[in-house]
C-alpha cells in the first residue's frame, strides 16, 4: 500500500507544474496534495456524477451498519416541471443535504453512516482514502492471493471448509456474526460440492454425528493449492 501511494505522488509530480508539488512546508504535502485529499475523504455523493462538501455531515463517523444517510434536495428538480412560476433562487439551484436517520437511534447514541455503501470497501481502500480500517474487522475486506500458473482454476470444496473449520464457525462466518473470518473465506477460491444426494445424506449423517462431512478424499490440487497459499 505504502508503495503504491509513493508511486502515485511521484507520478504527479512528473506530470505536474513543480508549483504544484511543492509541500507547503518542509515534512508536509504541496496544496495540491492537501486539496485532494479533502476532497476525496470529505466529498459526499449528491447524485450521479455528483459530489460536493458539506460542512457538519461530512463528520460523521463511518460504521458498517449505520444508523443514518445523507439525502441531497434539490427543491427545482422537485418543481412541478410544468409550472414556469417557479422562484429564480429555485431555477438556479437551492439545493441542500439533510441528514436523516434510517433506523430509531436512542438518545446519546452516536450518529454514524456508512462511507462504502452496500458494496463495502477493502482494508487497503479504506487505509487510502480515510487513513483508518474498521475496527472490529470488515467482511467487505480481501486478500490478492496469486497461485502458480499450474493450479490457475484449482478451488476449495465448501466441504472440506467446513470439516476444517466446523459447521458452528462456518455458519457464524456466514451470518456475519465473523467478519474477519468472513473476510478470508471470500478471499479464498470456494465452490459447492458437486455431489449425488446418496453422498450428500451420507455427509450429512457424518455431520450430525460430529465426525464431518466427509464427502471424499481431499483432492491432489486442493492440497497443492492450500500449500501454494499458505507460503503468502
Amino acid at each position: 500500500l505504502l508503495g503504491a501511494v509513493r508511486y502515485r505522488v511521484e507520478r504527479k509530480r512528473q506530470l505536474l507544474p513543480p508549483e504544484y508539488m511543492a509541500p507547503i512546508e518542509p515534512g508536509l504535502p504541496s496544496y495540491l496534495q492537501w486539496g485532494f485529499a479533502c476532497v476525496r475523504s470529505r466529498a459526499l455523493q449528491l447524485g450521479q456524477q455528483a459530489f460536493g462538501m458539506v460542512p457538519f455531515a461530512d463528520i460523521a463517523n463511518h460504521a458498517a451498519d449505520p444508523n443514518s444517510d445523507t439525502r441531497s434536495i434539490n427543491p427545482a428538480a422537485s418543481a412541478d416541471a410544468e409550472s414556469s412560476e417557479a422562484a429564480p433562487q429555485q431555477q438556479a439551484g437551492g439545493g441542500y443535504v439533510e441528514l436523516v436517520a434510517v433506523k430509531d437511534i436512542a438518545a446519546g447514541t452516536e450518529v454514524t453512516i456508512s462511507y462504502s455503501g452496500v458494496q463495502g470497501y477493502s482494508n487497503q481502500r479504506f487505509m487510502a482514502q480515510y487513513g483508518f480500517v474498521p475496527a472490529q474487522g470488515n467482511p467487505a475486506d480481501r486478500l490478492e492471493l496469486t497461485v502458480p500458473n499450474s493450479l490457475q482454476g484449482a478451488t476449495f470444496r465448501l466441504s472440506y471448509l467446513e470439516d476444517a473449520l466446523g459447521a458452528t464457525l462456518l455458519m457464524d462466518a456466514a451470518r456475519g456474526n465473523n467478519p474477519y473470518l468472513f473476510a478470508a473465506l471470500k478471499s479464498l477460491p470456494v465452490t459447492a460440492d458437486d455431489v449425488g444426494l446418496a453422498q450428500e445424506a451420507a455427509a450429512a449423517a457424518g455431520a450430525a454425528a460430529g465426525t464431518g462431512r466427509g464427502i471424499g478424499p481431499v483432492l491432489q490440487r486442493e492440497r497443492e493449492l492450500a500449500a501454494a497459499l499458505m507460503q503468502q
